[in-house]
């Protein structure tokens, strides 16, 4: 298994909004938290931010939780309207520290936040329908699989080429990959070290709340495959890379 087993969204949140259905599913996967159980509880007072905050404090039995959404992310992340903002959703795959277990990566998930820059695939289907995650290369493997790149990148490419992640009540699919590097801070002496993975971009073609839009109708619409077919991929794929919200971070 390549990530740790993400649980499904319980019954009871199938009425809940993309927004609650995301945060609850972060903030589980930050305190190690059963989604079923913690989701069970699903109200519809948690649609507003003070009332999911006092029900992630209470469902959680934590003192404090970390950064949340502010109120103008939580309010703007149920509009329709096309603006010069939209909140977006985006995290990263970490190696697992679990010595012996069956997967190699942990999901972390980021706040909900707000992204100045708007796009085409935002402003046609929304950007809750979008999740951006960094995924290390085989230059950042720890040591239970330094001897194993083959098998890492091999791995990589049928989690990206496999159709249908299904986590957060949605099925996803991988419609853009982009090589980059980032800095994050070492655990020793707090130092920043450079960190080169992928950027990839997923799309949620179904799910609760959604209508269903398979990735053939993404492209086709963005562009349109018949009057292109004489275009170079090369061509297609800058192409795509201008349609998506490659300023995230």
């Amino acid at each position: 298994m390549l990530i740790s087993k993400v649980e499904q969204m319980p019954i009871a949140m199938r009425q809940a909004s993309p927004k609650v259905a995301y945060e609850c599913l972060r903030l589980c996967l930050e305190h190690n938290k059963s989604l079923q159980v913690i989701g069970a509880a699903y109200s519809p007072h948690w649609e507003e931010l003070d009332g999911f905050a006092d029900a992630m404090l209470f469902q959680l039995n934590v003192p404090t939780l970390p950064t949340l959404p502010s109120h103008k992310v939580w309010n703007m992340a149920d509009s329709d309207k096309v603006g010069s903002e939209n909140v977006i959703r985006t995290g990263r795959l970490a190696f697992d520290p679990e010595k012996g277990g069956k997967s190699i990566f942990k999901l972390i998930l980021s706040p909900l936040r707000l992204e100045p820059a708007s796009c085409r695939f935002f402003r046609k289907y929304g950007s809750h329908r979008s999740l951006k995650l960094f995924v290390p290369d085989h230059r950042g493997l720890p040591n239970s699989l330094k001897d194993q790149p083959e098998t890492y990148s091999a791995r990589i490419i049928e989690w990206l080429t496999t159709p249908g992640k299904e986590f957060m009540g949605y099925l996803w699919s991988v419609f853009y990959v982009k090589q980059e590097k980032r800095s994050t801070k070492s655990s020793r002496r707090n130092q920043e070290k450079e960190v080169q993975g992928y950027q990839v971009y997923l799309f949620a073609t179904t799910g609760p709340r959604l209508p269903t839009v398979s990735l053939t109708e993404l492209f086709n619409w963005f562009l349109p495959i018949n009057r292109n077919l004489k275009m170079t991929s090369c061509k297609a794929y800058a192409r795509l890379e201008l349609g998506t919200f490659i300023s995230a971070r």
